[in-house]
């Protein structure tokens, strides 16, 4: 099985942008220091993706991600956020073609984001 520092290093390594999902009921539990440290040190942009934005009183969620930029909003069980998003990377990539690279804990939703961008 393959290390995970290696496949964290590969999605930094191989994503134009990457997106880190986060719980919207913990934010600052579900992030990852570490792996931000490496983003910005291999220059790549990161979107903060606060998932499961439903369970949460919007103003507490505003409030715990104060200096999260870019950051997005999303329900992905209630496909809320996606065309937000859509249009954030849109505007990192500014119409150019990029790879997008998706990293976050165990059960913020990962799977569920690609789905709903997917469609």
């Amino acid at each position: 099985m393959v290390s995970y520092w290696k496949q964290v290093n590969k999605v930094i390594r191989e994503a134009d942008i990457i997106i880190e999902v986060l719980d919207a009921r913990m934010i600052e539990e579900t992030r990852n220091h570490e792996i931000e440290r490496k983003i910005k040190n291999n220059k790549k942009q990161i979107i903060y993706v606060i998932n499961k934005c439903d369970l949460v009183n919007y103003s507490e969620i505003k409030r715990k991600t104060r200096g999260l930029n870019p950051s997005v909003f999303i329900s992905s069980k209630e496909r809320l956020g996606t065309t937000i998003l859509k249009k954030k990377i849109l505007h990192i990539s500014r119409g150019q073609e990029v790879v997008v690279g998706i990293l976050g804990y165990p059960n913020v939703g990962k799977s569920s984001l690609i789905n709903a961008l997917c469609g």
